[in-house]
């Protein structure tokens, strides 16, 4: 859902590539990998504009069309207990050689 407005891909796929690279010349280490899944809950989609469009780090500017259509895949998730996310991460732990 978030990708509608804020799509990491291109730039998660370069900072792979530039640790992969790292670890392949030698630089760095890959010590561990490590993957775990977070959760994040929403009382409702006011909070989740708030929370995630709305923070201070990044300028999201969405057309009322987007954030329509952001609204409604949210909505598709409220429960009774509003809307619970789980969120897959991933740790590359590395250091350096020696």
């Amino acid at each position: 859902m978030v990708r509608l407005f804020h799509d990491e891909k291109a730039v998660r796929e370069a900072a792979f590539a530039a640790l992969r690279n790292a670890v392949e010349q030698g630089v760095l280490e890959l010590a561990g990998q490590y993957f775990f899944n977070t959760h994040r809950h929403f009382a409702d989609f006011a909070e989740f504009e708030r929370r995630i469009i709305g923070v201070t780090h990044t300028l999201h500017r969405l057309s009322p069309e987007l954030l329509q259509t952001v609204r409604e895949r949210f909505e598709g998730f409220i429960g009774p207990e509003g809307a619970r996310f789980v969120i897959p991460m991933r740790v590359d732990l590395l250091r350096c050689p020696g």
